[in-house]
């Protein structure tokens, strides 16, 4: 009786023998670069939990090195990597803690049934990786399924390690992972799927992995050489200086070397030959862009803040900004339509393209996918390149804003808004002006806005002495539906001709607008795309393989290093 079923458990085997892929019996695995250090795997690995189990943790993924061609070259080894220090981590190579794979246990994903047991049989190992498509993350499996290869589903009650302290999520390679703070215990161990019950053929090839949003990567970990970090000293004087493997930050108190913050986490305080301590952390938007390079002057963060939030810029939002500057709100822009979403960004001077561009990628690590530059006038070409009523929202940065109305009533949805940030009052009255006469708009509604610090100190509770005031003033309306017409208030007759000598009054000298040099223009530029250089190798292997969409149509100036160690002080 005992012989008869088994052989019919074996004719049940066999049956669905043919149906059984490579792909189907892998665990998810996450590739990393071979030549990348212990710590920035720890980081890659935490992003990945994070993507995978939001907020809860999960287990550890299988780690796959890769060669520079992403061809698998071995299998992280958890014990030698339990065992490198904390200190050590960040110059302790992945290579280093590897089980290199021999030849013939990276297996096709589309091999199954009496195939991939053939390939299986020619190289004994207890672990194979399985290969896919591009668009594919690879997959590991084992020889003889345990817990070892199939790790426990997230419990978020256990866990334990060393992220737990780093990120708030436990990255302990041999352990289940929980929550940061939860108690520390042992790894539960799943039940061999030996002993599981072939009922039925089920997928068990895992859910694609969401991508890491553009910037996040480089806005977390340990600092590494090419990222801009800002150093504080105990009076509050702060510099931004871009880290250097072999670079120094000089002062007239005294000499503080790079390598004292690279692989150093953020917040940590050093001091320099001197004594005298420096609190150092990446710098946060607001910082940034006050220190960044510049050939025009930029949009300051509390009216980068409101045009973001007036103008309703949601993720995968289709943006058209006009007048790029040197980036700063294109960087708030493209932070709020994020990957999904889409920024087309005009501008008339190819010198301004090239600093925006670079203070761009400076911040992103890298190119960013929803960002397009156009070189060029937005009132002539922005019908060449956005369809009628395909446009979500506009954002007019210029100095005659009422010249593109046309153009952008065309581009604009239905209920699409237009922003406009404007420097005079002149240039106000003008602009509303011309979005009441245009008839497809709805009443404009004008603001400023003005940030007052306070002093706040014991008892000592009082505002600052002095104040970010005016800067510019926020104009917005919204489109109208074709054929509807613009509801508003009644309003008593009042001066709304204008004379040639108001006009005269709105050319660019007039309103002060002061003609940059090409030579700082040049500089700033260099600057700028050097930056950015140095950033996308800082940000590696994150970045490694991406598209550069934001290259101007007008063609871009070739990046030059800046020199290493070149600080910069924060200005506002």
């Amino acid at each position: 009786m005992a012989g008869r079923r088994r052989v019919a458990a074996l004719r049940r085997i066999l049956s669905r023998l043919h149906g059984v892929s490579a792909t189907a019996l892998a665990e998810p695995a996450l590739s990393v670069p071979h030549d990348a250090s212990l710590a920035r795997t720890d980081q890659l690995v935490v992003t990945h939990l994070a993507a995978r189990h939001p907020g809860a943790g999960g287990a550890v993924p299988h780690v796959v090195a890769v060669d520079a061609g992403g061809r698998p070259v071995g299998l992280l080894v958890p014990a030698a990597a339990d065992a490198v220090p904390d200190d050590r981590r960040a110059g302790t190579p992945l290579g280093a803690v590897l089980e290199r794979l021999p030849e013939g246990a990276v297996l096709p994903g589309e091999l199954q049934g009496e195939s991939l047991l053939r390939a299986v049989a020619r190289t004994e190992h207890p672990r194979y990786v399985v290969t896919g498509p591009a668009a594919r993350r690879p997959g590991c499996c084992a020889a003889r399924p345990s817990s070892g290869c199939w790790p426990a589903e997230p419990t978020g009650a256990r866990g334990g390690g060393r992220a737990s302290r780093r990120h708030g999520t436990v990255t302990q390679w041999g352990r289940t992972h929980g929550p940061a703070g939860s108690a520390a215990g042992p790894r539960t161990a799943t039940p061999s799927r030996e002993s599981e019950p072939m009922t039925g053929t089920a997928d068990q090839t895992a859910a694609p992995t969401p991508a890491t949003p553009r910037g996040a990567l480089n806005r977390r970990g340990p600092f590494r050489a090419g990222e801009r970090v800002q150093l504080t000293d105990e009076r509050g004087r702060m510099n931004t200086v871009t880290l250097a493997a072999d670079g120094e930050f000089h002062s007239h108190r005294g000499v503080l070397s790079h390598g004292e913050l690279i692989g150093r986490p953020e917040g940590t305080v050093v001091e320099n030959s001197a004594g005298f301590r420096y609190q150092a952390l990446r710098p946060l938007l607001k910082d940034f862009v006050l220190s960044m390079p510049r050939g025009a002057a930029v949009v300051y963060p509390k009216d980068a803040g409101q045009i973001v939030t007036m103008a309703d810029i949601f993720p995968g939002a289709r943006v058209v900004e006009a007048g790029v500057g040197s980036g700063a709100l294109s960087i708030s822009l493209l932070r709020a339509v994020g990957d999904e979403g889409h920024l087309h960004s005009f501008e008339r001077r190819a010198e301004f393209a090239d600093i925006a561009r670079g203070n761009v990628e400076t911040m992103f690590g890298g190119p960013h996918p929803a960002w397009r530059i156009t070189i060029g006038d937005l009132a002539q070409e922005l019908g060449q390149y956005e369809q009628p009523g395909s446009v979500d929202r506009v954002v007019l940065d210029m100095l005659a804003p009422w010249e593109c109305l046309d153009a952008v009533a065309t581009a604009l949805a239905p209920g699409g808004v237009v922003m406009c940030y404007v420097a005079t009052v002149t240039q106000l009255s003008r602009t509303a002006e011309a979005m009441r006469a245009d008839g497809r708009f709805t009443e404009p509604d004008a603001s400023e806005t003005m940030v007052r610090g306070w002093h706040v100190e014991g008892l000592a509770v009082r505002p600052d002495h002095r104040m970010v005031a005016h800067t510019g003033f926020l104009l917005s309306a919204r489109r109208l539906a074709d054929g509807s017409e613009r509801l508003a208030p009644k309003r008593r007759a009042s001066k709304s001709e204008y004379s040639q000598e108001d006009l005269d009054a709105w050319t660019p000298v007039a309103l002060g607008e002061r003609d940059v040099t090409d030579k700082k223009l040049r500089r700033a530029g260099r600057e700028a795309l050097g930056l950015a250089e140095r950033a996308a190798r800082a940000t590696e292997p994150a970045s490694a393989g991406t598209p550069d969409p934001g290259t101007p149509d007008g063609g871009s100036a070739a990046p030059a290093a800046p020199v290493p160690g070149e600080e910069q002080e924060d200005r506002p």
